[in-house]
């Protein structure tokens, strides 16, 4: 099992609980060659262009990608622009839900105050973090 589909799962939830579904979810690992044996794990999150969800114009034509990855965190992307969030890379995931509506609502470059709590971390943090480490290990031979 990747070690982050927990976590996708509570972002989802969090989601679903808000009433603010992306169109696409996935999780899972991408490697530069199939010889690599470990890859960067990731999340991604995708309101496609129309989605009713997407308010400024510009996004609404674009759609809008919340994305995470173990090696970089949280980012949000509308088109051509990226938004690296200044979080915790487990953030909690109320917190991904807030980031991505007031992305929706407002434009990746709002000027509005942000949440204030952007270092909470999800309940499991400390369990991911480790199992994080240990696919980063790679794989055991014998």
């Amino acid at each position: 099992m990747l070690p982050q589909l927990p976590y996708a799962a509570a972002v989802h939830t969090a989601l679903v609980g808000m009433a603010f579904l992306p169109d696409v979810v996935e999780a899972g690992v991408r490697r530069e060659s199939i010889d690599q044996p470990v890859g960067e794990l990731f999340m991604r999150l995708e309101w496609l262009p129309g989605n009713d969800d997407l308010v400024p114009t510009g996004m609404h034509a674009d759609g809008l990608v919340v994305q995470w990855s173990h090696l970089t965190g949280w980012s949000v992307r509308c088109g051509d622009d990226l938004v690296v969030l200044m979080l915790s890379d487990l953030a909690d995931p109320a917190l991904i839900v807030d980031l991505a509506m007031h992305a929706a609502l407002h434009g990746l470059r709002c000027r509005c105050e942000g949440p204030p709590s952007r270092l909470v971390r999800w309940s499991e943090a400390e369990a991911l973090h480790a199992a994080l480490v240990r696919y980063d290990e790679g794989p055991v031979t014998s």
